[in-house]
C-alpha cells in the first residue's frame, strides 16, 4: 500500500511540475500495484490521475475513459465530493 502510495505521489509532483511522460509512468505503477492489492479507494485515486494526465496530454479518449472509470470507483465508494471531481473531469473533456 505504501508503494502505491509513493507513486501516485510521484505521479502528482510530476504533473504538477509539467513532466506529463514521468507521471504517466508512476501513475500507471501505482495503479498496477493498487489493483494487486486490492485498495478500492487507491485504484480510483490512480485511475483519476491517469485521466488528469491524458487530458493535460491532449488525449481525450483516454482521459474520458479513465474520468468514467474514476467516478465508477468513487460511486460504488460512496464517495460524493471525489465523484463530483471526476465527473468535472469528465465535462471538461466534453467541453
Amino acid at each position: 500500500a505504501q508503494e502505491g502510495r509513493i507513486q501516485q505521489n510521484l505521479g502528482a509532483a510530476h504533473w504538477s511540475r509539467g513532466d506529463a511522460e514521468a507521471a504517466m509512468g508512476a501513475a500507471r505503477n501505482a495503479l498496477a500495484i493498487r489493483r494487486e492489492i486490492k485498495d478500492d479507494f487507491g485504484i480510483a485515486l490512480s485511475e483519476q490521475l491517469l485521466a488528469n494526465v491524458a487530458y493535460v496530454q491532449g488525449d481525450l479518449q483516454t482521459a474520458s475513459l479513465q474520468y468514467r472509470e474514476a467516478a465508477q470507483a468513487w460511486r460504488a465508494l460512496r464517495q460524493p465530493a471525489m465523484l463530483a471531481d471526476a465527473l468535472d473531469g469528465l465535462g471538461v473533456v466534453y467541453l
